[in-house]
């Protein structure tokens, strides 16, 4: 009869290998260590990671409901302030006229989307409150 193998050997084996994995995921997708996850968690249960809900260059929409349109640009430059424990971004937009725009993070999906399905269902839904 063949003899079985350790457990405790196979569970070290495999996680040593799946370690391995993770860390040559880490390393060649997002050019990250083990030891900058570890920063990086640690950061965020210290409350000192801020997660963006877009970059410089994305595109935003804008519903105007007074013409019954959605205005789409995108961010020139976006300025970000914590006042209150409330995340607001400074955005300039890029039209003809150079607008700058003041909104809150929680005023994405409300006011500002950022995508121009969601935008026109805003649109939509306020026809339905005339």
């Amino acid at each position: 009869m063949a003899k079985l193998p350790n457990i405790n050997e196979w569970a070290n084996s495999a996680a040593k290998e799946g370690i391995e994995t993770i860390k040559n995921i880490l390393s060649d997708q997002y050019n990250l260590t083990i030891e900058k996850v570890a920063e990086l968690a640690k950061a965020e249960a210290d409350g000192l990671i801020i997660k963006l809900a877009m970059t410089d260059r994305a595109k935003i929409f804008i519903p105007v409901y007074k013409e019954n349109k959605v205005f789409e640009t995108h961010i020139e430059h976006r300025n970000i302030q914590i006042k209150k424990g409330k995340l607001s971004y400074a955005v300039c937009v890029s039209d003809s006229m150079g607008m700058i725009m003041y909104f809150a993070d929680d005023d994405i999906g409300k006011t500002v989307f950022l995508t121009l399905t969601e935008a026109k269902q805003a649109l939509k839904d306020m026809e339905g409150t005339k």
